[in-house]
């Protein structure tokens, strides 16, 4: 095991420092005790373990930090020890023995691992963080500055991976014969999908077709303490202490449960089947959900939804799957907003909703594609279509844009239609056909195709224009008409 120096300098004045002493009375007295000199440079320097292999290491427990040196008179009374990678910061335990902080090896790859939201057993950068608590010969206690070195730790390898996985719990009353297939996530490499309908509370875990085939509840993968109803999390998996513990999910009704069979790690969500927009712009009173927006799914196009919307700087929302506050809603993540998104309307973070700084109107688009859901934000780009348009072309050209409103009440303009006809309007989102977010207005209403069978026309819809007439489009009120 290589070993790697730190040295730590501070000075530090006493008179700075809350003092621990145990006769407070005298402390309490007005100038009853004069000023501590300042003490001169403190030195401590430590040796850390730069790297750990878990599979060729011998020894349950490692020592992360050895103290090998201090100055004369202190002594280390604790450690303060932090694992930092990948833009995420872990507390981890130890064990205090004095001159060195011990970690359990395999708690040690586990915390590694959860930095990364992998399992694999591949090596792992991460930065040990220490910050040692000090006695000094007077009895004081400080806080040395924190100090910082690079270790390279190796998760154990997996059990590998099998063609196929099922989920069993409570809502089949662990029925091996009613065990629900996962099925794969296009597009997402060892990455499968299940869904479920549980009762809130329900307890699950994850079996491999060996498991099924011979009824081996050994092979059961689930969480790393029993009830654990994190929505994400890392598999634990069986060995010589038993069965890993039941993954509890928390909430009733619909849910779509990933797994990745490579990284060891699995999702839960609500299965959305609606999309809502809440926030500021329809009600200070959040929990209003008569006012929320619902959103428009896209033709055709599983876990895509779109809405063409107002803000005002200053504007605050989140989207949820469900009308209430359930646990399922979703805010403000770099993971989730595009970063055109979050430049476009200025977007920032305020406790995990996401503030407008830029007034305007915006399409706004949630994408769920398997265990990964996007939000994007658009131009508020509208276009007339077809035989009607401008050069009766079926494709988005600058010439047939729909004027856009100053205001949340304004509405939407055509260009004067080019002849008599059908028209045919439509917003462009990204990588999607231009009909799959096409709508009309018929009798004064916003129709949109959303998932109907056919086309609009099909179901009785349609727009009816003679040339040089304007429509108007109200996306706030859900209106349109022809003028």
């Amino acid at each position: 095991m290589k070993q790697f120096s730190i040295y730590i300098y501070t000075l530090l004045s006493l008179a700075t420092f809350s003092a621990c002493n145990e006769d407070y009375t005298d402390w309490a007295e007005a100038q009853s005790n004069p000023q501590e000199e300042q003490i001169a440079a403190i030195s401590a320097s430590f040796t850390g373990a730069t790297a750990l292999d878990v599979d060729s290491y011998e020894g349950d427990s490692i020592d992360v930090v050895t103290l090998s040196g201090m100055a004369e008179g202190y002594s280390i009374t604790d450690y303060d020890l932090q694992l930092v990678a990948n833009g995420n910061t872990l507390d981890v335990p130890y064990t205090n023995w004095g001159t060195s902080a011990r970690v359990d090896v395999d708690t040690l790859a586990l915390y590694a691992s959860r930095l990364y939201n992998s399992r694999q057993a591949v090596a792992r950068e991460v930065t040990i963080r220490i910050t040692p608590s000090v006695l000094t010969p007077t009895n004081e206690a400080i806080i040395l500055s924190s100090s910082e070195y690079d270790m390279t730790i190796t998760p154990g390898v997996l059990p590998d991976a099998e063609n196929a996985y099922y989920i069993l719990g409570d809502f089949n009353g662990w029925n091996m014969d009613a065990a629900v297939p996962f099925e794969p996530v296009a597009g997402q490499e060892n990455t499968y999908s299940a869904v479920i309908e549980v009762e809130a509370n329900c307890n699950v875990k994850i079996f491999p077709q060996s498991g099924i085939d011979n009824e081996d509840w050994n092979k059961a993968l689930g969480a790393f303490f029993d009830g654990d109803a994190a929505s994400s999390g890392l598999f634990d998996f069986t060995d010589e202490s038993g069965q890993p513990g039941s993954i509890t999910i928390a909430n009733a009704g619909k849910m779509d449960v990933f797994i990745n069979t490579l990284d060891y790690s699995y999702t839960i969500r609500v299965h959305a089947e609606n999309m809502y927009i809440i926030g500021s712009m329809n009600s200070w009173v959040w929990e209003n959900w008569d006012e929320a927006y619902t959103m428009i799914p896209v033709t055709q196009t599983e876990g895509k939804y779109w809405s063409m919307q107002y803000f005002n700087a200053g504007d605050e929302f989140k989207f949820s799957p469900n009308l209430g506050w359930e646990g399922n809603d979703f805010g403000y993540s770099t993971e989730i907003l595009t970063p055109e998104a979050i430049a476009l309307a200025d977007l920032t973070d305020n406790g995990g909703n996401i503030k407008v700084g830029k007034a305007g109107w915006y399409i706004v688009v949630v994408t769920i594609n398997g265990s990964t859901t996007t939000v994007d934000l658009q131009e508020p780009n509208v276009y007339l279509y077809g035989d009607v348009s401008i050069g009766a072309v079926w494709e988005a050209s600058p010439e047939n844009l729909f004027s856009v409103p100053d205001s949340r009440e304004g509405d939407f303009v055509s260009p004067a239609t080019a002849a008599d006809g059908v028209a045919r309007m439509c917003v462009i989102l990204k990588d999607t056909d231009w009909w799959r977010s096409e709508f009309t207005v018929t009798g004064g209403t916003l129709v949109y195709r959303a998932n109907l069978n056919g086309e609009l026309s099909d179901n009785g819809y349609e727009c009816a224009v003679t040339a040089g007439q304007n429509i108007h489009i109200n996306f706030m009120k859900r209106t349109g008409s022809v003028e």
